[in-house]
């Protein structure tokens, strides 16, 4: 991932390449198209260390895709998952887009416009490919499941967020639809969400010069209340209530996030204990075998000269049982002081009720014979 982002960051874009004649960026993506192209318009060449990472995506790709070969082979149906569909993608992907598809290619290091767009999905990918990893790890995971299921309350909502951003979007439309931000109807609905973050432009679209045409205000005693009822559902409403919603059962998020995060890890072990099953085979035993009274010849050799090592582990074996059973004798002497404890307190109770039971003129030898006799 780290060696991909290098390589697409270090590799200029077909569309934006230096031209050093003109001092200017031009669009060389045309010439990547040509047949039988030479390239030699364009006085770009490729970076010797950007040769040797391109070999080295392949590499690592080619590797990771074998594991994921691996991982269907023995996982079966239980691999077809979200995140291992992403990881094949981005793996496949990073393969296509440092490969060399032209001469041209080779020469410049340029890549392709739909190799480009491609690895723009891929690197995207990628590192939320790494943020679906870090969801097992103990410190950070419980955060990222948070995320999650908050994003999984917001698309519950989501309709709701989409019936406003259209209806304003299409109010926008009719009355601005002179203005480029709002001169179709999907530029209108992209306009509008970003004009609920923040971004409202009040001055540009309300006191723009009236003499120019795609600055000119049309409609203004419609555009005001309907810019002022926007500020107030949008920005105001609906914003703190996409908060609310992620704030408000935040405990228990925290809950769940903690469960779930716990079953990912167990998964996540066990999916590596049955990709070894030959391992496990081998470092497993069903069952050991022991020989009472057997010395080895290590211990006959230094008994004979004199180096007795056998009383020295029984040694170490009688304190390493001391150790272990102070906890068993600190317990037992805490039990103990309780039950001393307790029979101060019956002994107590026993003297009040005798002078409970004088004081009433009651003889307890009676009172007690009488219990025994019933």
């Amino acid at each position: 991932m780290v060696l991909f982002t290098l390589f697409i960051t270090y590799t200029p874009a077909p569309f934006n390449v230096y031209d050093a004649d003109k001092d200017i960026m031009v669009d060389f993506s045309a010439y990547l198209y040509a047949k039988n192209a030479t390239c030699e318009e364009v006085k770009l060449v490729r970076k010797n260390w950007l040769i040797e990472i391109k070999w080295a995506v392949i590499g690592l790709a080619i590797a990771q895709l074998l594991k994921e070969l691996f991982q269907m082979f023995t996982r079966r149906l239980r691999y077809i998952s979200l995140d291992n569909a992403i990881e094949c993608f981005v793996y496949s992907s990073a393969i296509i887009v440092v490969s060399d598809i032209s001469p041209c290619s080779e020469k410049t290091g340029l890549r392709m416009n739909w190799q480009w767009y491609l690895a723009a999905v891929c690197a995207f990918l990628s590192w939320m490919n790494l943020l679906l990893l870090i969801r097992k790890l103990p410190r950070f995971g419980i955060y990222v499941v948070m995320f999650f299921d908050i994003l999984r309350t917001f698309s519950r909502f989501f309709i709701i967020f989409v019936l406003f951003v259209v209806a304003f979007s299409i109010a926008f439309f009719v009355i601005m639809q002179n203005r480029p931000e709002f001169s179709t109807v999907s530029s209108a609905v992209l306009k509008t969400t970003v004009m609920m973050i923040g971004e409202l432009e009040f001055t540009a679209i309300f006191h723009g010069d009236m003499h120019v045409h795609p600055e000119r205000l049309f409609g203004p005693e419609l555009a005001y209340p309907l810019f002022s009822f926007f500020c107030v559902i949008m920005t105001i409403l609906l914003m703190n209530l996409l908060v609310g919603l992620a704030v408000d059962d935040i405990k228990s998020v925290q809950d769940k996030a903690e469960l779930k995060r716990l079953s990912m890890q167990v998964d996540l072990v066990l999916q590596v204990e049955a990709s070894m099953p030959y391992i496990r085979k081998l470092t497993t035993r069903s069952h050991y075998s022991t020989q009472s009274g057997l010395v080895s010849w290590w211990k006959k050799l230094s008994t004979r000269f004199g180096f007795n090592y056998t009383e020295k582990e029984e040694d170490l074996d009688t304190v390493d049982k001391n150790l272990s059973l102070e906890p068993m004798f600190e317990q037992l002497h805490q039990l103990q002081k309780n039950i001393d404890n307790l029979y101060e307190r019956q002994v107590r109770t026993e003297a009040m009720v005798r002078k409970v039971l004088e004081h009433n003129k009651i003889d307890y030898e009676e009172v007690d014979s009488d219990k025994s006799a019933r």
